[in-house]
């Protein structure tokens, strides 16, 4: 059962998903909780509600976390993910081979490699070409952060990752109090990736720890700097793989990196995390396909995004720990612009489009404490929707689709 309600503006309509687990079950009018029946409007026409907007997502409203005080910095721990293992893979090289005389068109043919790689390695060089502008222009890239104890992923502005490592590194320091102390935090907001970059240019000439015996004074920019460079080490080792060869076989794996062996300034091989059938419909398509975005594992941060309070029911609230990814608005339009898709048609990779049902359009904030069926969770599809979904400034939830119960 779908109910309406009024949404932010005049041209918005809000639904609210309520539905049951067995199949075959009759809903009733009672179903629908006095909370929700007072958001009705009384007047509401089937005309009025083709000519208003629909929004998806999992929140009206939610705030990045990721570089703030109370991101759990200093809970950050290895992952414990296992080293991607030697896999089979196809090389993009083609190789004619010349024929034997007499056997006209079926004495040639073309060849190609076969790859058995072993994972990959990200070493420690540096390029420092136009670093701090690819720096500061980060925080329109989008990065995911895994949880593997959480078994919960979070898409956020690269820019606010790189300021998470670096508090994971200040929090390491023999002196870590004192370094702690002078780095700065973002607040939480809708926009991570702006707050991030006003941060860092408020800051430029920040100095971290003073100079002594042959070692020059540390600035703040200059250790953003080297977490930035290891972690687009990291991304060149992903784009030489996936330009040099070919999947074999389609798997529902994401391959990152660990956020403590950046903090260290560690060489490290990457890791992989499988995520199960049932709550990987989709999502592990989103990193796959994007060879240029990031995926930091770790243990023990706070939710990098946390929805507004009393916007999202209990039963979502810390988000279920079921392999769900939570991406915020700000970085599903940032990857959409990147891939050509339109503001009614956010496209998240070449063939990658935002899938919501047309009856199910709407899925926004819901009554602290209904006891319905609410379902945030969302999936992809590989062609453009039939109909427009427009995003608002929170965040939308990707993973297995199905409504969960609130029990007091």
């Amino acid at each position: 059962m779908l109910i309406p309600a009024l949404g932010g503006g005049n041209d918005t309509l809000q639904w609210h998903f309520i539905g049951l687990r067995g199949p075959g079950e009759w809903l009733s009018a009672d179903t629908i909780p006095q909370a929700l029946k007072r958001t009705i409007p009384p007047d509401l026409e089937v005309d009025t509600m083709h000519s208003r907007r629909s929004f998806v997502g999992y929140c009206s409203e939610a705030y990045i976390h990721v570089g703030t005080r109370d991101s759990g910095f200093e809970s950050i721990t290895l992952s414990q993910a296992e080293c991607s293992p030697t896999t089979l893979r196809i090389g993009r090289e083609i190789n004619p081979t010349m024929g034997t005389e007499g056997l006209g068109i079926f004495g040639g043919g073309i060849g190609s490699k076969v790859i058995f790689t072993k994972g990959l390695f990200a070493s420690i060089e540096r390029e420092e070409t136009c670093l701090e502008d690819r720096l500061l222009n980060s925080k329109d890239n989008c990065c995911i952060i895994y949880d593997t104890e959480k078994k919960t992923g979070f898409m956020v502005p690269e820019l606010n990752s790189v300021l998470l490592t670096a508090h994971a590194w200040a929090s390491r320091q023999p002196n870590a109090s004192k370094i702690v102390n002078k780095i700065p935090f973002i607040p939480p907001c809708t926009t991570g990736g702006q707050a991030a970059f006003n941060m860092v240019m408020e800051n430029l000439n920040l100095v971290l720890r003073e100079a002594y015996a042959d070692e020059k004074e540390l600035f703040f920019m200059t250790k953003l700097k080297h977490i930035f460079c290891a972690m687009e080490r990291r991304k060149e080792q992903q784009r030489i793989l996936n330009e040099t060869s070919i999947r074999v076989a389609e798997r529902r794996w994401i391959r990152g990196w660990e956020i403590c062996d950046i903090a260290a300034s560690r060489p490290s091989n990457d890791k992989r995390v499988k995520l199960p059938l049932s709550a990987s419909e989709s999502w592990y398509k989103i990193p796959r396909e994007n060879p240029d975005m990031l995926v930091l594992l770790c243990k023990g941060i706070a939710d990098a995004i946390q929805p507004s309070p009393n916007t999202v029911c209990k039963a979502w609230c810390p988000l279920p720990r079921d392999n769900y990814l939570m991406a915020s608005a700000e970085c599903v339009k940032s990857l959409s612009e990147k891939h050509g898709g339109t503001q009614g048609k956010p496209r998240l990779a070449a063939k990658l489009y935002l899938k919501v049902s047309k009856r199910n359009s709407i899925l926004g904030d819901c009554e602290a404490r209904v006891d319905g069926g609410c379902n945030h969770a969302q999936s992809l599809r590989t062609s453009p929707p039939d109909h427009e979904v427009f995003l608002n400034d929170g965040a939308i939830i990707f993973g297995k689709s199905t409504g969960r119960k609130y029990s007091s």
